[in-house]
């Protein structure tokens, strides 16, 4: 818990026509060495970045920086916060932007640190831990399109579709009868492949006679 007293302030009516964007990330200025050597000045440091910075984003557009805070500290006894307006000046050939300018704007004030009641490192340390429940982990082959949908993918191995058993249906079974008529068929087809190869090598004498001169001739 920190008190200030504040000085010199000025609001964002007092500025006619300049006031922060609705919704803009401003860009936040420390500037003093009491920031990083003061473990006071470092924690209200802390409290400011937390207050001011709005909504974590991944990236943000650079010409969507529009304003900035900056945080001055003189010492440890003042803290100097001002606003100011971002106006990028173009490069008329190239259109790109190569200067910035600073216009004032509210709201503006002094700040004079008073009383202040500080946790133990300990009990600091386990209010800045984050619970494993708001942390989101990556989880492997699985992702979210714009609209939430979760999408996931699966690796497979090669399927046997020889082996993938299927719904048998009653319209495909085929009766005793059928086989057993098949397979007579079958044994007719062997034995009458049988005779035609005997009566083949009764009508071809001339294999014969070959064989008999490559007997004398051996």
């Amino acid at each position: 818990m920190f008190e200030f007293c504040v000085e010199n302030f000025k609001g964002i009516s007092d500025f006619q026509g300049l006031s922060p964007p609705l919704g803009n990330k401003p860009l936040l200025i420390f500037r003093g060495e009491s920031f990083e050597h003061d473990p006071i000045m470092g924690k209200i440091k802390t409290m400011f970045i937390d207050y001011f910075r709005g909504p974590t984003v991944d990236k943000i557009r650079p010409a969507g920086v529009q304003h900035c805070i900056t945080f001055t500290s003189i010492g440890s006894t003042k803290i100097l916060m001002r606003t100011f307006m971002i106006n990028g000046i173009t490069d008329g050939t190239e259109g790109t932007v190569t200067k910035a300018a600073l216009t004032p704007m509210g709201p503006s004030m002094d700040l004079i640190p008073k009383r202040s009641k500080l946790a133990s490192n300990d009990v600091w340390k386990v209010a800045c831990r984050v619970p494993k429940e708001a942390t989101i982990k990556k989880k492997k082959n699985i992702s979210q399109d714009a609209f939430g949908s979760k999408l996931g993918r699966i690796h497979m191995d090669t399927q046997d579709f020889s082996k993938l058993a299927t719904r048998k249906m009653k319209g495909l079974k085929k009766d005793r009868k059928e086989d057993a008529d098949e397979s007579a068929e079958e044994e007719e087809d062997d034995d009458s492949g049988d005779d035609v190869m005997d009566t083949l090598e009764e009508a071809n004498p001339v294999g014969e006679a070959y064989d008999d001169i490559g007997g004398d001739l051996d």
